[in-house]
């Protein structure tokens, strides 16, 4: 070996020692690689979080979601890059926060926290079905803490099961004595109902709150608002000189002239300390704001949010009253900055100028061309969700139905989980009795991601009711009965099936086991009023046929009834009730 090295020239003995070099230091220089590559993960991680951050003080959401889609790149499974996602995602109204949030609880199952955050933005967006699931996923050890109770509630709330949200709330109450928000949320919703000792409970509880901060505001509002719908002067005058005592910590001034005085004595006063009250939080100037204008001042209310602090100003609630105040005025100069800053998520702007355009071509009567604009401003939105809802909720508060139905299309045609335009559709082809229409979009609903029972019982209804029922539909009917055989619209469904297979006895044994309020509701009462004249109790059939309420049937069930009975006896349905009213909607006989 040494005879070699002395054999090799200067140059190659020089070649040769880097070489070794490169042996030895090679694997130094990878190991310090290895160790040093989350540190410059995180860095680049940092990086893009800084500048998706400078990005959204910006409102340069575009570059801001870019910069935001470099952090998850950069760090995939880390819980806290996912979290800025999910916050800036549900800061700019964006549905794709449901991604985020969904992630969040994929990557820490057993954090009830972010269980509780996909939650609330999952009903913010109407994803009841999924808020259901991620609630239904907790795990029996997790159930007794107070996020769990909270969440729950707000599933409750938005089902409609008052009971349940009660229960939840008094739980949560129960662990956490001082949440003050949930004594609101409870107070609130008993202060409307119709049990007398409740109600004065839950007036003295919204004074009692009235000295936190915290929800002092939204207490306040609601006092005002319960009085001014079932109070006399003398109650609206005694809640302002407790409001001023409150608020103000001194009594209110005398009274003068009742005869003179348009407002109780403080009033102003009383308004002005609850407008510096609010002006500090996001949520109680939202509140206070849609008061000012339930009671007749809403551009004074715009006015005073324009002039609030920057942070709570930019906010998204406070930025979505604005949006509410400026439609109410039909302001388009503040409406169309507001649209564009995202108050109801990200929508382009040539798609806002469509919109505007196509309102004006409205209002001129150009209707024609209001419908091409229109359909020129849903393609310009390139399919993108928060633009089509933005294009959805204009035209709702713009009075345009057509167009508010042909973005929902838009919607549920490339975005089938998307529940609320299912819902908003169903909503507006029952209150203009449309039922092909409503068929239509049954078929296509049964087979979206969103489908449950409940939508395919409406849909068995809905086959049988226009004819020609899809050839899955008598079995379908039966499973639906026999999964939940005491739910009214299963037995409904299926003795339709049962009738249209030739078995009116079966069929009215069907439905004659409805009890209560069930067996008393409009479509429950005809169809049981056609099977009994089929089986000859003709008496019986007049009967019920008496009771039916035909404002709130479809009009195939309105012909049917009276094309039925005006074969099988002289009575015909009353025409008492007004033919215009609109049905009830499928889904509850």
């Amino acid at each position: 070996m040494v005879d070699l090295w002395n054999r090799l020239t200067e140059s190659q003995r020089d070649l040769c020692k880097i070489a070794g070099g490169l042996l030895v230091l090679t694997p130094v220089v990878l190991l310090t690689l290895y160790l040093a590559k989350p540190q410059v993960q995180r860095w680049q991680r940092d990086q893009a979080l800084a500048e998706a951050r400078a990005f959204t003080a910006k409102k340069d959401y575009r570059n801001a979601l870019v910069a935001f889609h470099r952090v998850i790149d950069k760090s995939p499974t880390d819980i806290e890059s996912w979290k800025q996602v999910a916050d800036f995602l549900s800061e700019t109204g964006s549905p794709e926060v449901l991604v985020a949030r969904r992630n969040l609880v994929w990557l820490a199952p057993d954090d009830i926290s972010l269980r509780l955050g996909f939650v609330l933005d999952a009903l913010r967006f109407g994803d009841v079905n999924g808020a259901s699931e991620v609630v239904g996923g907790v795990k029996e050890g997790a159930r007794e803490e107070v996020a769990f109770y909270r969440m729950a509630a707000a599933l409750a709330y938005a089902q409609g099961r008052t009971a349940e949200f009660e229960a939840n709330i008094e739980e949560l109450l129960r662990r956490q004595p001082a949440d003050h928000n949930a004594a609101l949320d409870l107070a609130t919703l008993r202060l409307w109902g119709a049990d007398a000792t409740r109600v004065a409970a839950a007036r003295q509880t919204l004074l009692e709150l009235l000295r936190e901060p915290d929800v002092r505001v939204r207490a306040a509002v609601e006092l005002l608002k319960y009085v001014a719908r079932t109070g006399t002067r003398a109650d609206a005058d005694a809640l302002v000189a407790v409001l001023h005592r409150a608020l103000l910590n001194r009594p209110p001034p005398p009274p003068g002239d009742p005869g003179a005085a348009a407002e109780p004595p403080g009033w102003f006063t009383v308004v002005e300390a609850l407008k510096a009250g609010a002006a500090g939080s996001a949520n109680d100037a939202a509140v206070l704001a849609r008061w000012l204008a339930a009671i007749g001042q809403p551009r004074e209310a715009l006015v005073w949010l324009d002039g609030l602090n920057g942070p709570v100003q930019r906010s998204p609630l406070v930025a979505a009253a604005a949006m509410e105040l400026s439609l109410m005025l039909d302001d388009a100069s503040r409406l169309r900055p507001l649209l564009l800053d995202g108050a109801w998520g990200r929508a382009p702007l040539e798609t806002v100028d469509l919109a505007f355009a196509a309102r004006w071509e409205r209002k001129l009567g150009k209707t024609d061309d209001a419908r091409a604009t229109w359909a020129n401003a849903l393609e310009s939105a390139n399919e993108s969700l928060p633009a089509l809802r933005v294009l959805a909720r204009l035209a709702v508060a713009w009075g345009d139905p057509e167009g508010a139905q042909a973005a929902m299309l838009a919607v549920i045609k490339r975005y089938p989980a998307e529940r609320w335009a299912w819902e908003a559709l169903r909503i507006e082809y029952s209150r203009k009795s449309d039922t092909p229409k409503l068929r239509a979009l049954y078929d296509k609903w049964v087979a979206s991601p969103v489908t449950n029972r409940f939508i395919e019982q409406d849909w068995v209804i809905l086959n049988f009711l226009t004819g020609q029922p899809a050839a899955t539909v008598f079995e379908r009917a039966k499973a639906l009965h026999e999964a939940e055989p005491l739910d009214p619209v299963a037995a409904l469904g299926y003795a339709m099936a049962l009738r249209a297979q030739k078995k009116p006895r079966e069929a009215f044994l069907a439905i004659d086991g409805l009890v209560g309020e069930d067996r008393t509701k409009p479509r429950a009462l005809l169809w049981r009023g056609i099977l009994l004249a089929e089986l000859g109790r003709r008496a019986e059939a007049r009967q019920t046929l008496a009771a039916v309420e035909i404002a709130r049937l479809l009009p195939e069930e309105v012909r049917l009834g009276r094309e039925f009975f005006g074969q099988t006896a002289p009575v015909a349905l009353p025409a008492a009730a007004k033919a215009s009213s609109a049905p009830a909607a499928t889904g509850k006989p």
